[in-house]
Parts: C-alpha cells; structure tokens; sequence
C-alpha cells in the first residue's frame, strides 16, 4: 500500500548570510511567537551586516509541511471536511512550519527575527499554529 504526501503549507524562509551571522540575543518576542522559552536557548544566530548583504535577506528557501497520509487517514480524507490541522500534526514525521524554521535557526541557517517577519506576511493569522 502507498501512502499519499501531502504539502500543506509552503513559504519563504530569508537564510543568513554566511560572512556576518553570528551569535547573538533574540527579542523576547520572537522566542514567544515560536514557543521558545529562553532558560533552554537564550539566543541563536542574527545578522550583522556585511559587503556581501549589506544587512538585508539576499537569498530565501523554500520551506514546507509534508507528511505521508496514513491509510485510516487517507482512506477518510475524501468525505471530511473543516481543519485537519490538528489531526494532521499528529502523524509520525509531521513537522509544523515554525518548528522547521526553529530547527534552522538552530542550525544556524535563519534568523528568528527575519523568519518570524516572513512568516506572519505569508500565513495569515487565522491559519498559523
């Protein structure tokens, strides 16, 4: 049996530039739009600015929610209807946009300041998690 993959949400997701990001302190504020609390990560990665970007987002990845539909799930899709989001989070492997761009930000590959500007000018507010 093959399982469906589903993509339910897509955007745009500013990178660091590699030649000034650096370590630094995150706005109390963008910790709690991602449910971060600052006793585990205090900070993580920011721009500085540099020559190469000039302190402004150059280059954007695309990010998305994917997961592969369990057959219950799949076989029931067709006659549901409403906000499956819930439901959908809990499958195995499901990651939600704003923990994709937290793990980036870990990685040190987004900053949350720039990521969380990005996010709420391409969700709309009734839909984010």
């Amino acid at each position: 049996s093959s399982a469906l993959a589903l993509a339910t949400c897509q955007v745009q997701m500013p990178l660091l530039c590699s030649s000034c990001a650096q370590w630094g302190n995150v706005s109390p504020e963008d910790l709690r739009f991602f449910q971060i609390t600052a006793v585990n990560i205090p900070n993580f990665y920011v721009r500085n600015g540099c020559d190469r970007c000039n302190g402004q987002v150059t280059e954007l990845v695309n990010i998305y929610e994917v997961l592969a539909l369990p057959e219950d799930l799949r076989v029931s899709l067709p006659s549901r209807a409403g906000d499956l989001s819930g439901e959908l989070s809990r499958v195995p492997g499901f990651m939600s946009l704003p923990a994709i761009i937290v793990e980036a930000a870990s990685d040190g590959r987004c900053s949350l300041a720039e990521a969380r500007q990005y996010y709420t000018w391409q969700v709309p507010e009734s839909v984010r998690k």
